[in-house]
């Protein structure tokens, strides 16, 4: 059964989302959710040394698989992003999290987390899409209330 998806984000435009994932399911699933969300400017991306060309700092959103094709992980991926765009949410989905991956995603400071294998993931992915789309949305209107403040 497909999970319901709520309508009622409102988001400043433009919201830029990344996805590094290989797993057609699971593009599919987060196509139609953003699609849903009324966000068109979602980027899907299999190989990791083209996610990094066509990140930047005018992405809100990435969402990485920790295993990913190629010589990177997801961790080596979040890493390499936190360091270039401190501003930018970063969201992990897997199927295969260890204690070791746990305790990486922590000391990371990783906005959020989502396991692929538990039965209630496509529910949970799409709470932690929402909540980090509302956090961005929170952060742009206090930047431009605070520009409108300083003037």
């Amino acid at each position: 059964m497909a999970p319901t998806i709520d309508k009622t984000i409102n988001v400043l435009k433009p919201f830029r989302t990344n996805i590094l994932e290989d797993d057609r399911d699971d593009k599919a699933f987060m196509s139609e959710a953003f699609t849903t969300y009324g966000l068109p400017n979602v980027h899907f991306y299999e190989e990791t040394d083209t996610f990094l060309k066509e990140t930047d700092e005018n992405v809100h959103l990435c969402i990485l698989d920790q295993n990913l094709p190629g010589t990177l992980t997801g961790i080596q991926v979040a890493e390499l992003l936190m360091s270039r765009y401190p501003k930018m949410r970063i969201v992990f989905i897997t199927g295969h999290a260890s204690a070791d991956f746990y305790e990486k995603i922590i000391d990371l400071q990783i906005h959020g987390f989502v396991n692929k294998s538990k039965p209630d993931y496509p529910n949970k992915l799409i709470w932690v899409i929402k909540k980090q789309i509302e956090i961005v949305r929170r952060n742009m209107e206090y930047a431009v209330f605070l520009e409108a403040e300083l003037k």
